[in-house]
């Protein structure tokens, strides 16, 4: 038997988790069966979260092979996205940020702000499949190591799409388009 002292909430860790994230619309979707919300659970389809940057402030660290679904829809939001060294994943098990493949119903789009995506220090990362659009810059790697940007786009971005900088290495752009900005990639 388990005794506690006082009620709390805790999470018991089992190997990789599956987050997913929805608007509150169930158009074009491919991950979700349900609309999003910030009180869901957001650990299964039937119950996402609405908004990224609550998955970012309820965890504070990601453990490798942990996957973010985002579902089709618009997030507008003006803070970063930001993934520092505690949001890593390993070389054979990544942690994986992915968009929806429904671009034929828009993707999922993220606008508005400064930047969206900003790797700062963290590794082993694939973002794949966003769309990003009126920020000043996309996607940020600032020491990032063996992170993988794959189909994504980037639309009027003021400053830059895609900047690399302070000391990234084996960072691979695949299948990305900026467009209708300043700086494609810097």
């Amino acid at each position: 038997l388990t005794y506690s002292q006082s009620p709390t909430n805790f999470t018991y860790r089992n190997g990789t988790f599956s987050f997913y994230i929805n608007d509150s619309s169930r158009v074009g979707d491919v991950y979700c069966t349900a609309p999003g919300n910030d009180n869901n659970l957001w650990t299964d389809r039937g119950s996402p979260m609405r908004n990224l940057h609550m998955l970012f402030e309820k965890y504070t660290s990601l453990s490798p092979g942990d996957r973010i679904y985002i579902d089709t829809g618009t997030n507008s939001v003006t803070n970063a996205f930001v993934l520092t060294s505690a949001y890593s994943g390993s070389v054979t098990n990544p942690i994986l940020i992915l968009g929806s493949t429904n671009r034929a119903a828009g993707g999922s789009v993220f606008s508005g702000g400064s930047s969206k995506f900003s790797i700062q220090g963290g590794s082993n990362i694939v973002l794949r499949d966003v769309v990003v659009t009126n920020v000043a810059s996309g996607v940020i790697l600032n020491g990032a190591m063996n992170v993988t940007v794959d189909g994504v786009e980037v639309r009027s971005a003021s400053s830059r799409a895609f900047q690399v900088v302070g000391n990234s290495r084996d960072v691979e752009i695949v299948r990305c388009v900026a467009h209708g900005g300043s700086v494609g990639v810097y």
